[in-house]
């Protein structure tokens, strides 16, 4: 009977799944004791514990409100554990409010927040969101924070956050940190047990294999798919320098000519190069927070979940997308909130476990996979704890692409590639020549 309702269980939370990077995908019941954290990071000690930051230009105003606005793309269930942080946060600090509003995407996000004038103090972005906060001067460089000697982050606080995740909010090429991560997904590998025994650890064990049942491997994503061919076979993608796109080399061409002949031999599908919508694969390659929709799309089978294939010989490298946090510049006392609400709740082990229960993507900070109630979640969820624990087994693989603007011109561009030339609309060298283009005549 149990067996009977967890399934009924999977199969309704499929139906809600939404498969998209600006949210976690999935609503989840509440699972076990995960109280918020309690708040308030330092001692009351009789210090001076204001930060040494620059004076901001809205200190001379006297009718700012003690409110902090947080613009993000959370859906019901996850503003619900996002709650839990408010409420600890305002009672800690009392005559403070923290205002929640959900948008649709991030975009949506960037345009009001660059176009309101009455703008947030916090909100969610990617780094090609990040780069454009960063041109119109908006954002805050969290760097005078983080060192500071009376509210920053201790070295072991910095080293407890996956470095890649950490890193990509210094990436923009001035040594600034304008932003710091919240919530990643990865990718990994889904089989089923009946009808895979193994999976494929290099792409070229996944060229020799033989089965006429199956097209062999479903990819969801063109764009990744390219990038990580890229930065595991050591070719340029992208850079800070003028000449941003780089990508038009003799190994992504390769990789490219490598993809167009599994997909002639029916041992590899795109999500845009298959009319198929019934995942009629041997092994898909998708997002770790998809998990669900996996586990829903075969109740009668074992989902296994592995790491996702490199070259034979070569380092493995992994992908991440997920939403980071940018502090809006505001008045100075407002500032501090904000990084207290972003160090003390947001970034909280526990905080970061509990909210990782219901999203299914990865925490950004090591200790939260330690924690108790996580840990003893992950029992009850077989496959779910495969593929987290495959994700922190990614911790030193992890890449990240130079952000800038533009940045997601590549990333169009790259995929187009994939789907013209499998598709056999272009041919490798016009796929290529079209693309590169195509990225320098953008505005």
């Amino acid at each position: 009977m149990k067996k009977i309702i967890g399934i009924f269980c999977f199969i309704l939370l499929g139906l809600c799944l939404v498969s998209c990077m600006e949210e976690p995908p999935i609503d989840k019941p509440d699972q076990g004791n995960t109280e918020p954290p309690s708040g308030g990071k330092l001692p009351d000690d009789g210090k001076d514990d204001t930060p040494s930051v620059d004076k901001q230009p809205d200190d001379e105003k006297d009718d700012w409100e003690k409110k902090i606005v947080f613009w993000h793309t959370m859906g019901d269930s996850l503003q619900k554990v996002l709650q839990d942080a408010i409420d600890s946060f305002e009672k800690a600090n009392e005559g403070w409010e923290i205002e929640s509003v959900q948008f649709g995407s991030m975009d949506h996000i960037l345009e009001e927040t660059i176009s309101n004038s009455n703008k947030p103090d916090l909100v969610y972005a990617f780094p090609e969101q990040v780069a454009r906060y960063k041109e119109k001067g908006l954002i805050v460089d969290m760097n005078h924070y983080i060192e500071d000697e009376n509210v920053g982050f201790s070295k072991d606080e910095v080293d407890d956050f996956i470095k890649a995740f950490y890193e990509e909010g210094k990436s923009y090429g001035d040594g600034a940190m304008y932003s710091l991560p919240f919530s990643k997904a990865s990718e990994v590998l889904y089989y089923y047990k009946k009808e895979a025994s193994d999976y494929p650890k290099t792409w070229e064990e996944l060229e020799a294999i033989e089965d006429l049942n199956h097209i062999t491997l479903r990819v969801e994503s063109e764009v990744l798919l390219f990038t990580t061919l890229a930065h595991q076979s050591g070719a340029n993608y992208t850079t800070l320098e003028d000449n941003h796109y780089v990508f038009d080399n003799e190994i992504n061409r390769k990789n490219v000519e490598m993809l167009k002949r599994l997909y002639n031999q029916k041992k590899l599908v795109t999500a845009n190069t298959s009319a198929s919508s019934t995942y009629n694969n041997k092994y898909h390659l998708a997002s770790s927070g998809a998990v669900y929709r996996y586990i829903t799309l075969n109740t009668f089978d074992e989902l296994q979940v592995a790491p996702l294939p490199t070259f034979r010989g070569k380092a493995r490298r992994v992908p991440f997308q997920g939403p980071s946090l940018c502090m809006v510049k505001k008045q100075s006392e407002k500032q501090l909130k904000t990084w207290e609400f972003i160090r003390d709740y947001l970034l909280d082990s526990k905080f970061q476990a509990k909210f990782s229960m219901y999203s299914l993507y990865n925490p950004v900070r090591k200790s939260a996979y330690e924690d108790e109630d996580y840990l003893e979640w992950l029992k009850t969820e077989e496959a779910i704890a495969s593929m987290i624990n495959i994700c922190k087994s990614y911790e030193d693989d992890y890449y990240f692409n130079p952000p800038f603007i533009g940045s997601d011109n590549a990333s169009k561009e790259v995929g187009n590639i994939i789907v013209q030339v499998l598709l056999g609309k272009k041919t490798i060298d016009q796929a290529f020549k079209d693309a590169l283009k195509n990225c320098n005549s953008y505005k």
